[in-house]
């Protein structure tokens, strides 16, 4: 696995090269993200849950912010489209080009993924008002029942937040 040393400096932009050095592809294992995903985020101040589904393959759950009702749900997956050929460098490496950070997953989902955790450890140094839940999946096609998988840890005792921002880059 290619390592965030190779990147250009940041919190955000280092840990989305160790994101995009997993080649979490649908048919491959993404447990090793999970687990440096799950870590950094209990880190941060989560309530972590991973709920291990087919071999080799896992949904997170993640809770920032009291546990109390409401609040928000952001929903997306782990897994990235096989790179094939054509790529001009390393697909499972961030690489600067003309001012763009590219690799397998940069912008679906990976980007996402440590934009959004960067952004939850620079928070949690204000209390939260809600809580703020991150609900991920192992594959893109499957997000909505990866999602409801681990919405057994917050269901039925406790409603299901009012927002949900699910993106995905194809319709399920």
């Amino acid at each position: 696995m290619a390592t965030s040393e190779n990147a250009p400096s940041g919190s955000l932009v280092s840990l989305l090269a160790d994101l995009v050095a997993f080649p979490t592809e649908s048919r491959t294992s993404n447990l090793e993200l999970i687990d440096l995903y799950a870590d950094r985020a209990a880190t941060a101040g989560a309530v972590v849950t991973v709920v291990h589904g087919e071999t080799g393959r896992a949904n997170l759950h993640l809770r920032f912010g009291p546990d109390a009702p409401g609040g928000v749900l952001l929903s997306g997956h782990t897994d990235v489209v096989p790179a094939g050929s054509g790529w001009a460098t390393d697909p499972y490496e961030l690489t600067e080009v003309g001012g763009q950070l590219r690799a397998r997953g940069s912008a679906d989902m990976k980007g996402f993924l440590a934009a959004a955790l960067v952004l939850m450890e620079a928070r949690m140094s204000r209390p939260f008002g809600r809580r703020c839940i991150w609900a991920s999946a192992t594959t893109r096609r499957s997000a909505v029942w990866g999602c409801m998988a681990c919405s057994t840890s917050w269901l039925p005792a406790d409603p299901v937040p009012r927002t949900w921002w699910w993106w995905a880059s194809r319709p399920v």
